[in-house]
């Protein structure tokens, strides 16, 4: 990313303080600015007031878990054009599907490899660029750095 061009922000939201501390530091390493929140309870009014290029959630978390926080981001004018990426420890086929059945672009199985998720974020970041807001990726990365 050219030096002088904006940093795209990314609002992490993943209740485990280590896992989203890593998440922060591999996106502040690619060039992104990062806003972290512990649980959704508050992330439609912050995706509102801070407008980030994509919404980073897990899936379970206390209080508002992460498709409860993506369907919010949904229907909410403000924010329905956010593209968001899960990153989860829930790895079978109807989290997928529950994941894109709430509008994410992508969902990332932990353990994953940092230069996958970097790749995901860029490509959704990207399409989202292109189109002028969510566009469905349909993306489902693997900790092997493939994708389904």
């Amino acid at each position: 990313m050219p030096t002088d061009a904006p940093r795209p922000l990314v609002l992490v939201i993943e209740d485990d303080r280590e896992m989203r501390e890593l998440v922060c530091y591999i996106l502040e390493e690619a060039g992104f600015v990062t806003h972290q929140l512990e649980d959704g309870t508050r992330a439609v009014d912050l995706a509102a007031a801070r407008r980030p290029a994509l919404v980073l959630l897990d899936v379970m978390m206390p209080g508002v878990d992460g498709y409860t926080a993506a369907s919010q981001l949904r229907q909410d004018p403000r924010t329905r054009h956010i593209p968001i990426v899960f990153v989860t420890a829930e790895t079978g086929p109807i989290y997928r599907t529950l994941s894109l059945g709430v509008g994410a672009q992508a969902h990332v199985t932990k353990p994953f490899v940092a230069e996958q998720l970097v790749r995901v974020v860029n490509r959704v970041v990207a399409g989202a660029s292109r189109e002028g807001g969510a566009g469905r990726d349909a993306t489902d990365a693997r900790p092997d750095g493939g994708s389904r």
